[in-house]
C-alpha cells in the first residue's frame, strides 16, 4: 500500500466493526501469519459479583449474585496461579475438540477485584477450546469450597474434563491482548 503505516489504525477503522479496534501498525516480512506468529494472547473474563443484577452489565460479565467474600477471592488467586507453566489442558478442554495437542505455556493467570468485579486475567502461547471458560467456572468452584486451591495441578495432571469445574457462560470472555 501507499498508505503512511501511521495512518493505517485511523483508515482500518472506517471498516471495522465497532467492537474491532486497531491501535497501531508497522511492517512486517510477508512469510508473517497472524495466527501462528503470536507470542502470546490474553484473556480477561469478567465476573459481576454485586448483590443485585446491573442492566448495564447484561451480555458483558457473567453474573454471580452468590457474595465472593475476602477469602474466597484470596483462593482464586491461589488457585489462578497453579495454571502458570507449560501443561497439558486437556481437563480444560471442551469435550470433542480437534486438536493435534493440548499442551499449552500459560505466562501469567491472576485474579483482581475491581469493585463489584471480579476479573481473571490470563496469557499462554495458545489456547484451546472453552479453556478460559473452563478455567474461570474451576475457580468459581474454588471460591464456592467445591475445589481446593492446590487441586489444580491434579486436575490439570489427570487430563480429565469431568474434575475441572463448569463451562462460565460466554458473556464474560474478552480477548484483550495479542502480542507479536
Amino acid at each position: 500500500t501507499d498508505i503512511d503505516i501511521s495512518k493505517i489504525p485511523r483508515a482500518m477503522t472506517a471498516h471495522l466493526p465497532c467492537d474491532v479496534s486497531v491501535k497501531s501498525a508497522e511492517w512486517v516480512e510477508d512469510s508473517f501469519h497472524p495466527r501462528y506468529d503470536v507470542k502470546y494472547k490474553e484473556y480477561i473474563y469478567r465476573i459481576y459479583n454485586g448483590a443485585v443484577r446491573d442492566p448495564f452489565l447484561e451480555g458483558r460479565a457473567f453474573y454471580l449474585p452468590r457474595a465472593i467474600g475476602d477469602g474466597a477471592f484470596d483462593r482464586m488467586r491461589s488457585a489462578a496461579a497453579n495454571f502458570v507453566g507449560k501443561h497439558d489442558f486437556s481437563a480444560f478442554m471442551a469435550q470433542g475438540s480437534n486438536v493435534s495437542t493440548t499442551v499449552r505455556e500459560v505466562m501469567y493467570a491472576d485474579v483482581e477485584r475491581v469493585g463489584e468485579e471480579i476479573i481473571f486475567r490470563v496469557a499462554a502461547d495458545g489456547f484451546l477450546y472453552n479453556m478460559v471458560r473452563i478455567m474461570t467456572g474451576t475457580l468459581i468452584a474454588v471460591a464456592e469450597g467445591r475445589i481446593e486451591p492446590e487441586d489444580i495441578a491434579d486436575i490439570i495432571s489427570s487430563r480429565s474434563r469431568e474434575r475441572a469445574g463448569m463451562t462460565a457462560a460466554a458473556c464474560g470472555l474478552y480477548l484483550n491482548k495479542v502480542v507479536y
